[in-house]
């Protein structure tokens, strides 16, 4: 708000109370720009107050979409529910945003459990960490989920599966009924 001489901050106040006339609660397009702006200069906590009230949920997912690399994958997953809440059935934004939520949501389940200072971010380009990372923490059932997301053989998080049956579990019954469903299989 300094840099803009404390304009900013009055700014924010008059969106906030332009947007509390309207019955849903959300903006009209002349206000989404304001709203737009806010939300890129806002703290990963404070975006929110603004976020859910843009009137268009096209306007928000490209805006989420283009922020998220700012926010952690907590707050990224929130969000891009948030658009596919406000996003109409035909919007071109659909897929992409489903897409994304569907590796948001693997890369906090690897990072939930993780010791590592890991960022989501980090992961994005890293498929194989991403695996190692759910595989260590078995997590069997998102690992094949993100396997098959990537095109990562199947047998790698199988292999992993029943070598922790085995090992650790001590359920050798249940390792040879997921390596007789394995048999004959290719992915």
């Amino acid at each position: 708000a300094r840099a803009y001489g404390g304009q900013w901050a009055e700014a924010i106040e008059i969106i906030d109370s332009a947007i509390a006339l309207q019955s849903d609660g959300t903006s009209g397009k002349p206000l989404d720009v304001f709203i737009t702006g806010a939300v890129t200069k806002a703290s990963e906590t404070e975006c929110w107050r603004f976020l859910a009230r843009l009137g268009s949920g096209d306007v928000m997912s490209g805006l989420v979409l283009g922020l998220m690399d700012r926010w952690s994958v907590d707050v990224c997953v929130a969000a891009l529910r948030l658009c596919l809440d406000r996003l109409a059935s035909v919007s071109a934004y659909k897929k992409i945003v489903c897409e994304k939520l569907d590796r948001l949501l693997v890369y906090q389940e690897a990072l939930e459990g993780s010791s590592s200072e890991l960022r989501w971010v980090d992961l994005v380009n890293d498929d194989e960490k991403t695996l190692n990372l759910l595989l260590g923490l078995k997590k069997f059932d998102v690992a094949r989920k993100w396997a098959r997301m990537v095109q990562i053989p199947l047998l790698t998080v199988e292999e992993e599966y029943i070598l922790n049956l085995i090992e650790v579990e001590r359920d050798i019954t249940k390792a040879y009924m997921v390596l007789g469903s394995n048999i004959g299989t290719r992915d």
